[in-house]
């Protein structure tokens, strides 16, 4: 009789063993499922954001060459007008109110470069700060800030279409600052990792990692 009942016990240890190793194998695989839809999500929104990014940049690249022959023309009919400005004053006029609205057009494009500096990586920040203050050969004010916002777009969609490695020293969220190894791919994505790979993460590099 006792051995009846032994035998019950195995089987029945047998039995929940089982069930604990087929649980665990289907919470791994469920994990498993998580994680490549999590990288199917992340890759869709790094083409979506690719995408809109390079639209803008596009965008912006056009109206700068646009500006830049508009500027050039302007200025040359203003000094032809300028030399009859006798018979030509009001025509020089209106090409003065014509540029000074190249100008305010210009403005606007600095002012968007202004906007998405705080939230590009540090690398491409620093870069950008060198275009800045940086000299060219241009023959006034005008030409050298039309210079600067173009140089500025280029720098700007060059660093979208490479993979950038960096290393940043960063303050994490307890207020400590630890050096971290970022991997740009573009300006949709980024990846982190610290020395030890205790933190890491992937993040926007728009909006920050």
């Amino acid at each position: 009789m006792s051995k009846w009942i032994g035998c019950l016990v195995i089987g029945a240890a047998t039995t929940v063993h089982a069930e604990e190793v087929m649980e665990q194998l289907r919470t791994r695989i469920l994990e498993r499922a998580k994680v490549v839809r999590d990288r199917e999500e992340l890759a869709d929104r790094w083409e979506s954001e690719q995408l809109i990014l390079r639209g803008s940049i596009d965008a912006f690249r056009s109206e700068s060459e646009r500006l830049k022959k508009a500027i050039a023309a302007e200025r040359k009919a203003i000094k032809t007008v300028e030399m009859k400005h006798g018979e030509r004053a009001e025509q020089a006029d209106e090409l003065r109110t014509a540029l000074d609205g190249f100008e305010r057009r210009l403005a606007s494009w600095e002012k968007r470069i202004q906007e998405l500096k705080p939230g590009l990586p540090p690398k491409l920040r620093r870069r950008l700060r060198e275009i800045e203050t940086g000299e060219a050969e241009v023959s006034d004010a005008l030409s050298l800030r039309l210079y600067r916002a173009a140089l500025s777009v280029r720098t700007i969609e060059e660093f979208n279409k490479q993979l950038v490695i960096d290393s940043e020293l960063w303050e994490m969220p307890d207020g400590s600052k630890r050096a971290v190894t970022v991997v740009y791919f573009g300006l949709a994505q980024a990846y982190f990792t610290d020395a030890g790979e205790t933190h890491s993460g992937i993040g926007s590099a728009v909006d920050g990692v």
